[in-house]
């Protein structure tokens, strides 16, 4: 129940940063292809449900984007770019769940 509350809350978290980046920037730049950018945001969904400091999770975060070659700045523009269109955020969230429910299976495995 708690990890399941840990996961609602970094969707909401997620959610409410999409819509400050949003309208904060007015740029058009080239979009991370949608394979990408759900893996990026599932690993960030993951970190974010760690019982860790959240410097450690910040640097978690910088350390997987880096993995990626994929600045902070390259995210937020992706994300500002995809706008409100839902059905892309739809096919990106169902994307997110379907990784973090396989990462959730492999981890049960061990």
């Amino acid at each position: 129940m708690q990890n399941k509350t840990k996961r609602v809350n970094s969707i909401i978290s997620l959610i409410a940063c999409t819509f400050f980046v949003l309208t904060c920037s007015s740029e058009q730049p080239k979009k991370l292809k949608n394979e990408t950018f759900v893996k990026i945001m599932s690993e960030v969904m993951t970190i974010e449900s760690l019982n860790t400091s959240d410097s450690v999770k910040v640097a978690m975060i910088y350390k997987a984007l880096e993995k990626e070659n994929i600045s902070v700045e390259k995210l937020e523009k992706n994300i500002k770019s995809s706008g409100s269109d839902p059905e892309y955020w739809y096919n990106i969230y169902t994307g997110i769940k379907e990784q973090l429910k396989e990462k959730s299976k492999t981890e049960k495995d061990k």
